[in-house]
């Protein structure tokens, strides 16, 4: 019975090579080309899957420790030389590769073309994950301590990053108080608000579609108004002038005397007889409507009777001497 003719296997795996065996290319090759069929590599892009143990466990250990210094990309560089290589693609990149700006910059370069990332804006999309499913996670976090901000930093430093246009800020950058003030110069300039009494129109909207949604989280309870009193703490806010108070805040009287007390500044009342000057049409439009309505059902003698407790009996009299004088001119 024919048995065909026995394969001649390999001299390397048979153990110790000849002295000066591998210094020889050819025979380098002849191993790599063998290596990458027990692997089941079909192309160049397979060899990515290239790792120390794939030479260990296939009689090539001192091939790699003794030639290749214990490097699969000096492997791969050498199996393929024309071949544009990219370290980051294999399981493990190269002893201290991260650490040379040109390979940060030849990876980021290859990432941006990857992510389709055409204007320096672009890059605010970046996130942690994009770097790590690339092949970046020892950059990121070995250099950069997981921050995609710090990478872009180091990737194009000339650019003014705004760290709030990121997918997620930085971690605790919202507790420096320098950050905050940063942020909402940006937003004022954003926002065209180029005097203190503008930004009495900021709403909640204007800061979560503009990058500011876990400040205004973290750090004000969901209210602009408290951004603001620390951003410009010199100013008298009156939180009726905002597009709306705070919740509850029409139910304490103080503030409901605030109000009426700063109200008669605006329309110049300097005397008591004054007060029954005082329309509906006033308050709503100084931004008190909603508190005539919800707490005083729309009836301006209960709201001066309740806010100016020492006038209660002037405007009782004043009111009823102008409805006797119209009811006698009828």
């Amino acid at each position: 019975m024919d048995r065909g003719i026995p394969v001649k296997e390999p001299i390397w795996v048979h153990g110790r090579v000849p002295n000066g065996y591998w210094s020889t290319r050819t025979n380098r090759l002849k191993y790599l080309n063998w290596l990458g069929k027990r692997l089941k590599f079909a192309k160049l892009e397979d060899w990515y899957g290239l790792t120390r143990t794939s030479f260990s466990r296939n009689y090539g250990g001192g091939l790699l420790a003794t030639v290749y210094r214990d490097s699969p990309m000096a492997a791969l560089r050498d199996l393929a030389p024309n071949y544009a290589w990219k370290p980051w693609l294999l399981s493990s990149t190269p002893q201290r590769y991260w650490r040379d700006i040109r390979n940060r910059r030849a990876f980021m370069d290859w990432l941006g073309q990857q992510l389709k990332f055409r204007k320096p804006e672009d890059w605010y999309a970046l996130r942690g994950q994009d770097v790590r499913r690339f092949g970046g996670a020892g950059l990121l976090h070995n250099i950069f301590g997981g921050s995609a901000m710090a990478l872009l930093r180091d990737y194009k430093p000339d650019r003014d990053w705004k760290p709030w246009l990121m997918a997620s800020v930085p971690q605790r950058y919202w507790h420096n108080a320098d950050n905050r003030r940063a942020y909402m110069d940006w937003l004022g300039k954003r926002l065209k608000f180029t005097k203190p009494e503008h930004w009495y129109q900021l709403r909640a909207p204007h800061i979560e579609n503009n990058g500011g949604m876990t400040l205004l989280q973290s750090r004000a309870g969901n209210s602009p108004q408290r951004l603001l009193r620390e951003y410009i703490p010199g100013m008298d806010w009156h939180p009726w002038l905002f597009p709306r108070v705070p919740r509850g805040y029409w139910t304490s009287r103080e503030n409901r005397r605030s109000f009426v007390k700063w109200l008669a500044e605006q329309l110049g009342l300097s005397s008591p007889r004054q007060w029954q000057d005082i329309t509906g049409p006033d308050i709503r439009k100084f931004g008190g409507g909603a508190m005539l309505n919800l707490i005083y059902h729309g009836n301006v003698t209960k709201l001066l009777e309740d806010c100016t407790p020492a006038q209660r009996t002037k405007v009782k009299r004043s009111r009823a001497r102008r409805n006797r004088r119209a009811l006698r001119a009828a």
